[in-house]
Protein backbone atom coordinates (compact mmCIF):
# COMPACT_ATOMS: atom_id res chain seq x y z
CA UNK A 1 0.00 0.00 0.00
CA UNK A 2 1.17 3.72 -0.71
CA UNK A 3 0.29 6.09 1.03
CA UNK A 4 1.18 10.20 0.27
CA UNK A 5 3.33 11.39 3.19
CA UNK A 6 1.62 14.49 5.41
CA UNK A 7 2.65 16.61 8.09
CA UNK A 8 1.38 13.25 10.60
CA UNK A 9 3.98 10.97 8.80
CA UNK A 10 6.91 13.22 8.06
CA UNK A 11 9.05 12.07 11.03
CA UNK A 12 8.51 8.34 9.59
CA UNK A 13 9.16 9.31 6.45
CA UNK A 14 12.35 10.90 7.25
CA UNK A 15 13.73 8.51 9.53
CA UNK A 16 12.87 5.57 6.71
CA UNK A 17 15.15 7.60 4.41
CA UNK A 18 17.83 8.67 6.88
CA UNK A 19 21.64 7.22 6.01
CA UNK A 20 20.87 6.02 2.33
CA UNK A 21 21.93 7.65 -1.00
CA UNK A 22 18.51 8.11 -2.61
CA UNK A 23 16.56 9.57 0.81
CA UNK A 24 19.03 12.40 1.00
CA UNK A 25 17.92 13.04 -2.39
CA UNK A 26 14.31 12.78 -1.32
CA UNK A 27 14.45 14.22 1.85
CA UNK A 28 16.47 17.23 0.52
CA UNK A 29 13.62 17.93 -1.42
CA UNK A 30 11.03 17.08 0.80
CA UNK A 31 12.43 19.70 3.28
CA UNK A 32 12.60 22.41 0.67
CA UNK A 33 9.49 22.71 -0.39
CA UNK A 34 7.16 20.53 2.06
CA UNK A 35 4.20 18.43 1.60
CA UNK A 36 1.61 20.80 0.18
CA UNK A 37 3.64 21.71 -3.00
CA UNK A 38 1.59 19.75 -5.91
CA UNK A 39 5.03 19.34 -8.16
CA UNK A 40 6.94 18.06 -4.61
CA UNK A 41 5.23 15.02 -3.06
CA UNK A 42 6.31 11.95 -1.18
CA UNK A 43 4.87 9.03 -0.39
CA UNK A 44 5.31 6.36 1.65
CA UNK A 45 4.88 2.06 0.97
CA UNK A 46 4.19 -0.15 3.62
CA UNK A 47 3.38 -4.31 4.03
CA UNK A 48 0.31 -5.72 5.15
CA UNK A 49 2.24 -5.70 8.58
CA UNK A 50 2.56 -1.68 8.19
CA UNK A 51 6.08 -2.17 8.27
CA UNK A 52 7.63 0.87 5.67
CA UNK A 53 9.73 -1.13 2.29
CA UNK A 54 10.19 1.87 0.29
CA UNK A 55 10.06 6.35 -0.01
CA UNK A 56 9.00 7.81 -3.13
CA UNK A 57 9.85 11.56 -3.98
CA UNK A 58 8.56 13.39 -6.96
CA UNK A 59 9.75 16.72 -7.98
CA UNK A 60 7.92 17.75 -11.30
CA UNK A 61 8.46 15.02 -13.43
CA UNK A 62 11.56 13.33 -12.28
CA UNK A 63 10.78 10.29 -9.13
CA UNK A 64 13.18 9.02 -7.15
CA UNK A 65 12.66 5.73 -4.98
CA UNK A 66 14.50 4.93 -1.74
CA UNK A 67 14.24 0.76 -0.87
CA UNK A 68 16.73 -0.86 1.58
CA UNK A 69 15.08 -4.25 1.51
CA UNK A 70 12.34 -6.61 0.38
CA UNK A 71 9.34 -4.63 -1.55
CA UNK A 72 6.66 -4.50 -3.66
CA UNK A 73 8.41 -3.90 -6.62
CA UNK A 74 5.28 -4.02 -9.16
CA UNK A 75 3.56 -1.73 -6.83
CA UNK A 76 6.09 0.92 -6.85
CA UNK A 77 6.43 0.58 -10.94
CA UNK A 78 3.02 0.79 -11.78
CA UNK A 79 2.85 4.03 -9.28
CA UNK A 80 5.49 5.49 -10.92
CA UNK A 81 3.91 4.95 -14.72
CA UNK A 82 0.90 6.35 -13.35
CA UNK A 83 2.75 9.84 -12.12
CA UNK A 84 5.18 10.05 -14.82
CA UNK A 85 4.59 7.80 -17.66
CA UNK A 86 7.52 5.30 -19.12
CA UNK A 87 9.91 7.68 -17.75
CA UNK A 88 10.45 5.51 -15.14
CA UNK A 89 12.47 6.22 -11.94
CA UNK A 90 15.59 6.77 -9.79
CA UNK A 91 16.30 3.65 -7.96
CA UNK A 92 18.57 0.44 -7.03
CA UNK A 93 19.21 -1.90 -9.72
CA UNK A 94 17.56 -4.86 -9.00
CA UNK A 95 18.92 -8.80 -9.17
CA UNK A 96 19.16 -9.73 -12.79
CA UNK A 97 19.20 -6.29 -14.50
CA UNK A 98 21.64 -4.48 -15.98
CA UNK A 99 23.14 -0.83 -14.08
CA UNK A 100 22.50 2.99 -15.44
CA UNK A 101 25.28 4.04 -13.38
CA UNK A 102 27.13 3.22 -10.07
CA UNK A 103 26.46 4.59 -6.83
CA UNK A 104 30.06 5.34 -4.76
CA UNK A 105 30.71 6.34 -1.02
CA UNK A 106 33.50 8.39 0.25
CA UNK A 107 36.10 6.63 2.27
CA UNK A 108 37.59 9.78 4.14
CA UNK A 109 41.13 8.17 4.64
CA UNK A 110 41.60 8.37 0.99
CA UNK A 111 40.05 11.80 0.42
CA UNK A 112 42.09 13.73 -2.08
CA UNK A 113 42.38 17.50 -0.95
CA UNK A 114 40.98 20.59 -3.57
CA UNK A 115 43.74 22.74 -5.35
CA UNK A 116 42.12 25.41 -6.86
CA UNK A 117 40.42 28.49 -5.24
CA UNK A 118 36.78 27.58 -4.89
CA UNK A 119 33.56 29.71 -4.12
CA UNK A 120 30.76 28.20 -2.18
CA UNK A 121 27.11 29.36 -3.32
CA UNK A 122 28.18 31.65 -5.75
CA UNK A 123 26.29 33.60 -8.09
CA UNK A 124 23.29 31.15 -9.41
CA UNK A 125 23.87 32.25 -12.85
CA UNK A 126 27.43 31.14 -13.15
CA UNK A 127 26.72 27.87 -12.31
CA UNK A 128 23.99 27.39 -14.45
CA UNK A 129 26.25 29.17 -17.24
CA UNK A 130 28.61 25.91 -16.85
CA UNK A 131 25.80 23.53 -16.60
CA UNK A 132 23.98 24.68 -20.16
CA UNK A 133 27.31 24.10 -21.90
CA UNK A 134 28.18 20.36 -20.66
CA UNK A 135 25.33 18.25 -21.76
CA UNK A 136 25.15 14.37 -21.37
CA UNK A 137 26.99 14.79 -18.33
CA UNK A 138 24.21 12.48 -16.25
CA UNK A 139 21.61 15.13 -15.59
CA UNK A 140 19.62 17.38 -18.16
CA UNK A 141 19.54 20.86 -17.53
CA UNK A 142 16.14 22.69 -16.74
CA UNK A 143 15.03 25.85 -17.93
CA UNK A 144 16.93 28.49 -15.92
CA UNK A 145 14.32 30.30 -13.99
CA UNK A 146 12.62 26.82 -12.30
CA UNK A 147 16.90 26.11 -12.05
CA UNK A 148 17.36 29.45 -9.94
CA UNK A 149 14.12 28.78 -7.94
CA UNK A 150 14.71 25.33 -6.56
CA UNK A 151 18.88 26.36 -6.15
CA UNK A 152 17.89 29.68 -4.21
CA UNK A 153 15.61 27.85 -2.18
CA UNK A 154 17.99 24.33 -1.59
CA UNK A 155 20.71 27.22 -0.13
CA UNK A 156 18.61 28.74 1.74
CA UNK A 157 16.94 25.72 3.56
CA UNK A 158 20.39 24.17 3.90
CA UNK A 159 19.69 21.33 1.77
CA UNK A 160 22.94 21.95 -0.64
CA UNK A 161 25.99 23.32 -1.17
CA UNK A 162 27.68 24.51 -4.31
CA UNK A 163 30.96 24.69 -5.16
CA UNK A 164 32.38 27.31 -8.12
CA UNK A 165 35.64 27.30 -9.84
CA UNK A 166 36.81 29.93 -12.48
CA UNK A 167 39.64 30.64 -15.07
CA UNK A 168 40.18 34.13 -16.21
CA UNK A 169 37.19 35.04 -13.94
CA UNK A 170 34.84 33.05 -15.82
CA UNK A 171 32.78 29.67 -14.28
CA UNK A 172 34.87 27.44 -15.76
CA UNK A 173 33.55 24.07 -12.99
CA UNK A 174 30.83 23.31 -10.85
CA UNK A 175 29.92 20.92 -8.25
CA UNK A 176 26.38 20.56 -5.56
CA UNK A 177 25.91 18.32 -2.65
CA UNK A 178 22.24 17.35 -1.43
CA UNK A 179 22.64 17.21 1.83
CA UNK A 180 19.85 15.63 4.40
CA UNK A 181 20.38 14.27 8.57
CA UNK A 182 24.20 13.78 8.19
CA UNK A 183 24.90 12.00 4.71
CA UNK A 184 25.63 14.10 1.66
CA UNK A 185 25.28 13.27 -2.19
CA UNK A 186 27.20 14.63 -4.61
CA UNK A 187 25.88 16.09 -7.96
CA UNK A 188 25.69 18.72 -11.33
CA UNK A 189 29.70 18.13 -11.29
CA UNK A 190 30.43 19.68 -14.76
CA UNK A 191 33.71 21.24 -16.00
CA UNK A 192 33.81 23.69 -19.59
CA UNK A 193 34.91 21.93 -22.18
CA UNK A 194 38.09 24.16 -22.70
CA UNK A 195 38.90 23.47 -19.72
CA UNK A 196 38.65 19.73 -18.91
CA UNK A 197 41.77 17.64 -18.05
CA UNK A 198 43.45 20.31 -15.78
CA UNK A 199 41.49 18.58 -12.46
CA UNK A 200 38.64 21.37 -11.96
CA UNK A 201 36.09 19.24 -11.06
CA UNK A 202 38.36 17.60 -8.59
CA UNK A 203 38.89 20.96 -6.89
CA UNK A 204 35.26 21.64 -6.80
CA UNK A 205 34.12 17.96 -5.31
CA UNK A 206 37.14 18.25 -2.86
CA UNK A 207 35.73 21.48 -1.76
CA UNK A 208 32.04 20.17 -1.11
CA UNK A 209 34.13 17.21 0.88
CA UNK A 210 36.42 19.39 3.16
CA UNK A 211 33.25 21.84 3.76
CA UNK A 212 31.10 19.15 4.49
CA UNK A 213 33.15 16.88 7.03
CA UNK A 214 30.92 14.58 9.52
CA UNK A 215 28.66 12.22 7.04
CA UNK A 216 29.14 9.91 4.55
CA UNK A 217 29.21 11.29 1.08
CA UNK A 218 27.72 9.35 -2.28
CA UNK A 219 27.94 9.98 -5.50
CA UNK A 220 25.33 8.27 -8.41
CA UNK A 221 28.11 8.59 -11.68
CA UNK A 222 28.01 7.28 -14.86
CA UNK A 223 30.34 4.10 -15.29
CA UNK A 224 32.85 6.36 -17.79
CA UNK A 225 33.29 8.47 -14.17
CA UNK A 226 34.15 5.76 -12.00
CA UNK A 227 37.93 6.05 -12.16
CA UNK A 228 37.52 9.67 -11.98
CA UNK A 229 35.78 9.67 -8.42
CA UNK A 230 37.98 6.34 -6.88
CA UNK A 231 41.02 8.94 -7.26
CA UNK A 232 39.04 11.50 -4.73
CA UNK A 233 38.46 8.41 -2.38
CA UNK A 234 35.39 7.08 -3.63
CA UNK A 235 34.51 3.68 -3.76
CA UNK A 236 31.41 1.47 -5.79
CA UNK A 237 28.86 -0.04 -3.20
CA UNK A 238 25.92 -0.63 -5.75
CA UNK A 239 24.26 0.50 -9.22
CA UNK A 240 21.28 2.38 -10.24
CA UNK A 241 18.97 2.59 -13.13
CA UNK A 242 16.77 4.96 -14.30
Amino acid sequence: MIRLVERENVAQFEEYCKGDPYGVRIVAAERTYGTSESFAQFWLQYNDKGEITAAIGRLDNGMTVCAKGDYDEEEIDAFVEMCVGKTGALRPVRKGEVADGVIMRLDRTRMTASGGETELNPPIEDVYSVLERCPGMGFDVPPFEYFYDDMKKRIKQGTQIVALLRADLFPAACAALHIADGTGVVTMCATLPEHRGKGFAADVVGALLERYRDGDVYVMCLSSLVEFYKHLGFGPVGGFVY
